[in-house]
């Protein structure tokens, strides 16, 4: 066994509070190195006085190229907690694994030899307060991401732009405006209620000039080509009628360059009360030598001149900015944050944003946009979730990707799995596509077979899943802005077939949240190209095979139950990206 590939840390995705009552301890081996591990535990202070360790044996939980990885949960654990692993690898030979080194046993390790040895792992004290907790109704939640410029036009807002005609598969450039707004979106609660929507995602909705609202101007009004604040209210009280979150998407990183705040930097440099607000290198600041240039005049999101860069570690700066998260917490009740470039932030400033966030509202909801592994952020004090885009880039592959890399997306996903911890897994933000990136159908080839299966893949997935406007209505879209086309109202025999689909899939997700959320999950390629997912917890598993080719193949395995969701499955034999989702009993 390979003492260098070993690894476990206290305080981390490795040692956790699952619950107020139940540890998660994981321990990282080499892969096929290892025939059994233990761990034995016990108060710190009663192994003074002589008393026993517990021990209980770890399951192997997870798998990837080079790792196992294994996992116990223990249930009311002492507070006070020191634990050692003991590890048996494939010859027999086992051994002690302490915070110190590894050290080879002639074989079990007495209580005598535990209670000698002062060099366990130590959990010194366990703070429910201290660990990470996610709101439980996030991790129930199916959410539905709307772009509010291309969702529906009421026809109760005045125009302040030339609108683009509402038609169906309209091309949209960068700075078309649609004239969708919050009263449209009040008029089609009723059918995301229907579809079994529980969360709404919206796209900024703040005074901007732009139709995208990415360039914020006033942070305390809501823009009028959207409505009013009124709006906003009657949004989310009959949101919350329906049984429906709703959460807004806050830009922090930077502001519109029109903004006034802005403007008078431009208009007194120095003598300007915002002047440190921003990372300003040079005056004048209303000029940019060049916008691919590290020597630029001041900082801003990409090198976007639009988009000057907030300061936020300055004290006064980030005090208006909290100011704008608890203004509408409070005024309109919403249920989130979706945070723009968060990774770009401070930390600082996010702890302080979580803390005022949760000061209004306990079970409050934060969501950051970080494109790759987001454990700095997903410690507890910051953020609740990210938009889970490497488990999207793993469905890629996967579903959309070549046929040889499938194994190694695989790996790819058991390794994402341990990146962060499970209650923190239960409640991260998963898609397939958004206002960011090109749409599902393209992605797909605009084969609705291939959609459709890899839109199931990511219901069983743990985490929370989301779909894109029109996404249940298979839309079609390229990169942005092609992506962000207006939503058809006047469906067609087509789209009602696709919305029966989703309606089903999310019935399906609900009925087996708790299951998907906190099941043990394993995924494997057959020997005749299918992929098999299980998830098991305690007497109940759920069964999955997915047919990932162009041609029917008939399954090597055939369940006992009658399946509770597939498409293209018959009779034992699976079409063309056909799929299917059985419900069984454990033996």
């Amino acid at each position: 066994m390979q003492a260098a590939l070993l690894y476990h840390q206290p305080e981390s995705e490795y040692a956790y509070l699952y619950a107020e009552d139940c540890l998660h301890l994981r321990l990282r081996v080499g892969k096929g190195q290892v025939a059994q591990v233990k761990v034995y535990y016990q108060e710190v202070f009663k192994t003074l006085e002589g008393t026993d360790y517990y021990r209980q044996t770890m399951t192997l939980w997870e798998q990837d190229r080079d790792f196992d990885y294994y996992q116990v949960a223990i249930a009311n654990p002492p507070k006070r907690f020191e634990y050692y692993f003991v590890i048996e690898d494939l010859a027999g030979q086992t051994y002690l694994y302490n915070e110190v080194d590894l050290y080879p046993l002639a074989g079990p390790p007495s209580q005598a030899d535990l209670r000698a040895n002062k060099d366990g792992f130590k959990l010194p004290y366990l703070h429910w307060s201290d660990h990470y907790q996610a709101p439980d109704w996030a991790k129930d939640t199916v959410w539905y991401q709307i772009f509010p410029d291309r969702f529906k036009r009421s026809g109760k807002i005045p125009n302040r732009h030339h609108l683009q005609d509402w038609e169906r598969n309209s091309r949209p450039d960068h700075d078309a405006f649609y004239g969708g707004d919050l009263k449209g979106i009040i008029q089609q609660l009723d059918y995301l209620q229907d579809l079994g929507i529980t969360g709404l995602y919206l796209c900024p909705i703040f005074d901007s000039s732009s139709n995208h609202k990415y360039n914020t101007h006033d942070y305390f009004k809501i823009d009028p080509d959207f409505g009013t604040k009124e709006d906003l209210k009657e949004l989310v009280t009959q949101a919350h009628q329906r049984g429906i979150k709703v959460i807004l998407d806050a830009v922090f990183n930077h502001i519109g360059s029109q903004a006034p705040i802005w403007q008078d930097v431009i208009a007194k440099g120095k003598k300007s009360d915002y002047y440190d607000w921003f990372h300003i290198n040079q005056l004048p600041v209303d000029k940019l030598r060049r916008l691919d240039d590290e020597t630029m005049n001041y900082e801003t999101f990409a090198f976007v001149p639009a988009m000057p860069k907030w300061k936020t570690t300055q004290p006064q700066a980030r005090d208006y900015l909290l100011k704008v998260t608890q203004y509408w917490i409070q005024e309109c009740d919403i249920d989130g944050w979706r945070l723009d470039v968060a990774n770009e932030i401070d930390h600082g400033f996010w702890r302080a944003f979580h803390q005022a966030c949760l000061a209004l509202k306990p079970d409050f909801y934060i969501v950051g946009e970080v494109w790759h592994r987001s454990q700095p952020w997903l410690q507890g004090d910051q953020f609740h979730a990210v938009m889970n885009y490497p488990l999207q880039e793993i469905i890629e592959g996967l579903f959309m990707g070549v046929e040889s890399n499938r194994s190694q997306w695989l790996d790819q996903l058991g390794r994402l799995r341990m990146t962060y911890r499970q209650s923190c897994s239960e409640a991260q933000f998963n898609l397939l596509d958004s206002h960011d990136t090109m749409r599902l159908f393209n992605k797909c080839g605009q084969n609705l077979a291939l959609m459709q299966a890899s839109l199931t893949f990511l219901f069983l997935q743990v985490g929370s899943p989301c779909i894109y406007y029109g996404t249940e209505i298979a839309m079609a879209g390229g990169d942005d802005p092609d992506c962000r086309r207006p939503m058809p109202w006047d469906f067609t025999d087509s789209d009602r077939q696709m919305q029966a689909f989703i309606q089903a899939l999310i019935s399906l997700r609900h009925s087996y949240n708790s299951l998907i959320n906190q099941g043990h999950h394993h995924e494997s390629l057959t020997s005749k190209g299918s992929l098999k997912l299980e998830i098991d917890q305690g007497p109940e598993r759920l069964l999955a095979y997915f047919n990932l080719s162009d041609e029917a193949l008939s399954l090597e395995e055939q369940s006992q139950s009658e399946p509770v969701f597939c498409q293209g499955y018959q009779a034992g034999t699976l079409t063309s990206y056909g799929f299917v989702v059985f419900a069984e009993l454990n033996q």
